[in-house]
């Protein structure tokens, strides 16, 4: 049993995901580039660029295995799919309040909004 009618759905709703999971990375770059010293600043990027990627690449595909692994005696064979959909509803919570709290913190300092 599938989870949405069609490939297309799945595809347009995974894009969905990891476009309001992008949405706020320039936010995060031209934060960090503003409060680090000049001689600092590459440096500090390529940290945050690691630490995205070792945390994306390493912790996300061993929780979503770990996910999966619990949810096979309540699901059965459909076990990893369920994860993968929690793992897509993760994105999107997370996404949302990104953007909520770079809009948030935008108007603290930008407009003296508190």
């Amino acid at each position: 049993m599938l989870l949405v009618p069609s490939v297309e759905v799945a595809t347009l709703a995974l894009g969905v995901a990891v476009l309001i999971f992008n949405l706020t990375s320039g936010f995060v770059s031209s934060s960090l580039q503003s409060v680090l010293p000049t001689p600092i600043r590459g440096m500090g990027v390529a940290m945050l660029m690691l630490a995205v990627n070792l945390i994306g690449g390493g912790a996300g595909p061993l929780l979503e295995g770990i996910m999966s692994h619990y949810l096979v005696p309540l699901c059965g064979a459909d076990g990893l799919r369920y994860s993968l959909v929690a793992g897509i509803g993760g994105s999107y919570t997370f996404g949302f309040r990104r953007i909520t709290i770079a809009k948030s913190w935008y108007h603290e300092y930008c407009h003296g909004n508190k």
